[in-house]
């Protein structure tokens, strides 16, 4: 804990200490051999009673991301994909050990208040981690 507010929030909005913002960050999640090719990074079941403009971060650990494998993200409210983002290897890559590949954002999109928030992380590989980071504000 820093600052006496928790780092990993996967299944819920923190409101900042000022209270001008929320934020919910799912920590590394995934890898190894029994993952799924779909993990689930952030699911809060109910937003606070506000709209919300959020800005989310998405990542992924590509260690072993080769060619023709694909990652990504699907960002679902209320039981509708608002975001479905995947990205290919090129055919002459090996991504490699260490790497990250970062989603092309930060997305932006608006969260309606009292919604259901599920952000999924994709891979075809199962062996790599994701990661999601989500801050929104009051709008």
């Amino acid at each position: 804990m820093v600052s006496g507010l928790p780092i990993v929030t996967p299944a819920s909005f923190v409101l900042s200490r000022t209270g001008k913002l929320y934020y919910s960050n799912s920590g590394l999640r995934g890898g190894g051999a029994e993952a799924a090719l779909a993990v689930e990074l952030i699911n809060v079941a109910q937003t606070p009673r506000q709209d919300l403009l959020a800005k989310l971060w998405y990542g992924l650990d590509a260690k072993d991301l080769g060619n023709g494998e694909y990652a990504g993200l699907q960002v679902n409210l209320d039981g509708f994909d608002i975001i479905a983002h995947n990205y290919q290897a090129a055919p002459d890559i090996n991504v490699g050990a260490g790497a990250l590949l970062p989603s092309p954002g930060p997305w932006e999109f608006i969260i309606p208040r009292r919604s259901e928030l599920v952000i999924t992380g994709l891979c075809s590989d199962t062996d790599n981690q994701r990661y999601a980071v989500l801050i929104a504000y009051p709008v």
